[in-house]
């Protein structure tokens, strides 16, 4: 069963264009992706190249994530299919695996920051914890960033495999902040925000995790 979906879900992806990790599809292909085992950000526009600005950095955001794919669709065409013809485009709308009702993105859909988290939110609503242990631990001091610090230890524990990487991450900046003091986050934003300001030898992977890091350093606030 697995190898059939496999075989249909390559059939499909084969009949469209991706770049960037983004997959062009049309009403016919994008029915067949849409309630599938994969969820779907889907980019509803209505001229091709009127993507949201820095969208292509959403598609960078999950190209190894294998639990969802990033897709656009150009809707100048489309008639008669509420689904995909949307009253105002651009819209961002995320389906659930197994689902055909799709969850519309409010917010700045320029904001690859925005976006990226708003499809993290809907793999693992966790994460959405995540963010708020780590804002309460930046306002917090003493016993309470103790109490906090092992609360996330047990959140990160039960996080999806995906994203086992950045749940790691946030435990290690608030040991961090614990050890070296409030000042650390200010600190370690400069150095990281240097290292990509300064990235002509360095991979784009690499680069990659420093982007990754720069943003849970956002999350516990310019001062934490």
């Amino acid at each position: 069963m697995l190898v059939f979906v496999a075989t249909v879900l390559f059939a499909t992806l084969s009949a469209v264009q991706a770049a960037n990790g983004i997959v062009e599809v049309d009403p016919i292909s994008a029915k067949k992706l849409v309630g599938g085992s994969l969820g779907v950000l889907l980019s509803l526009q209505e001229y091709g190249w009127k993507t949201p600005e820095n969208f292509d950095q959403v598609g960078e955001a999950f190209a190894d994530n294998k639990s969802v794919l990033i897709a656009k669709m150009d809707t100048s065409d489309v008639k008669d299919n509420k689904e995909f013809k949307p009253e105002k485009t651009p819209t961002l709308r995320y389906y659930a695996p197994g689902s055909t009702t799709g969850i519309d993105f409010v917010g700045d859909a320029d904001s690859a920051e925005a976006v990226t988290e708003f499809v993290q939110f809907q793999l693992d609503p966790k994460l959405k914890q995540l963010k708020d242990l780590a804002q309460q631990f930046a306002k917090a001091s003493g016993e309470a960033r103790d109490k906090l610090l092992k609360q996330t230890e047990s959140l990160v524990d039960s996080l999806d495999e995906s994203f086992q990487r950045t749940g790691k991450l946030y435990l290690v900046l608030m040991k961090r902040v614990i050890a070296k003091g409030d000042e650390f986050i200010a600190s370690e934003k400069k150095r990281v925000q240097g290292l990509i300001d300064n990235s002509k030898s360095v991979t784009a992977e690499k680069i990659k995790d420093f982007k990754r890091r720069l943003s849970v350093l956002d999350v516990f606030g310019k001062e934490a």
